[in-house]
């Protein structure tokens, strides 16, 4: 059997009865459906440094990736409106990669959450920044070390052109500079800043608990929101190996060891490559970033590790084994398409 045929590596060119051209991301791609719905696609792509990368054998994803990032989102979806930590956009699964969605009104602020101390604010901090998105940091912190309590680290959403907001993809703010622009972020009321931060810390509480049970640490955590009819919900992901970094509790409380359970694991291949100055550099040239994904096959050891991790912290989240099975992903997802009068 071809591999390609069971790995999702595109999914902007489904015959769709679409209003306008799907939105591709680095993982999705979203069509809109004219009315108060969107029809949601995940792909299996792997995307590290903003760029999607591919096996030996060329082929541009991981079988049953998406399937788990799927999985996973819905469990925390699911987990959040049980407990009263608000709703979310999701209104039907038709195949476990495709939902049917309503629209939301972004809010363009990407919540991210931060529990111990590793990866950029390490890097920060090690250089004697003391301040970390309005956070004042104790001194005496060692590389992953759990921090005194919960921080929240918002980023911008996009590159946005408000005053004092700096022009770029995924640029550091401040709570402080969230409710002095409330308005220019797409919050409906100053009230919604608090409501959002406050919300995203007892979803983050929740999940640092939950996933305590299934032996990982919830080392930092990303969470979107939106507005439908007027409520602030959960939209996008949350809570996956690609939103969220995940260690292995045992290793960390036997060895002090940060033992990945997310996409870092991914990103520490690249970045032991000697291409990681390209990579990293704070002005990056990424037409030659993507030239690098092109160019570089990322080894089948690799990648099967990679799949490994996806599954088996799916498994251990959702408590069940992954049953899905296809021999061509793409005709199963046309044909629940079909069964919903999507197609044209």
């Amino acid at each position: 059997m071809d591999l390609a045929k069971k790995v999702l590596e595109s999914a902007d060119d489904f015959p769709i009865k679409s209003v306008a051209p799907p939105k591709v991301g680095k993982v999705r791609c979203v069509y809109d459906l004219g009315d108060d719905r969107l029809a949601m696609i995940i792909t299996d792509r792997i995307s590290a440094f903003d760029v999607p990368w591919h096996t030996e054998n060329n082929v541009w994803g991981i079988e049953r990736k998406g399937l788990c990032l799927n999985k996973q989102t819905r469990f925390w979806f699911e987990k959040f409106q049980e407990q009263g930590l608000g709703k979310n956009h999701i209104i039907e699964e038709i195949h476990p990669y495709v939902w049917i969605c309503s629209k939301a009104e972004p809010i363009m602020v990407e919540a991210i959450y931060r529990n111990y101390i590793t990866g950029s604010m390490w890097r920060d901090y090690e250089k004697g920044d003391l301040d970390f998105c309005g956070n004042q940091l104790p001194e005496g912190l060692k590389k992953n070390d759990a921090l005194p309590e919960p921080i929240f680290t918002p980023t911008t959403k996009g590159i946005l052109k408000i005053e004092g907001i700096p022009e770029e993809d995924d640029a550091k703010i401040t709570y402080q500079q969230i409710q002095e622009k409330w308005k220019e972020f797409g919050f409906k009321s100053l009230e919604d800043v608090e409501k959002m931060r406050d919300l995203g810390f007892e979803a983050n509480n929740f999940m640092r608990a939950t996933t305590v049970g299934i032996k990982a640490i919830l080392v930092d955590d990303k969470k979107e929101m939106g507005y439908i009819n007027g409520e602030l919900c959960w939209i996008d992901e949350q809570g996956t190996q690609d939103s969220s970094r995940f260690w292995d509790l045992n290793e960390y409380e036997k060895e002090g060891k940060a033992v990945e359970e997310s996409k870092e694991f991914f990103r520490g291949h690249l970045l032991a490559q000697p291409f990681k100055e390209e990579l990293t550099k704070k002005k990056r040239d990424m037409s030659l970033v993507r030239g690098i994904a092109i160019g570089y096959s990322v080894p089948d050891a690799v990648w099967g590790y990679t799949s490994q991790i996806y599954q088996d912290f799916t498994e251990r989240l959702v408590g069940k084994e992954i049953l899905y099975e296809t021999d061509n992903i793409r005709a199963d997802i046309l044909d629940a398409l079909s069964d919903k009068g999507l197609l044209k």
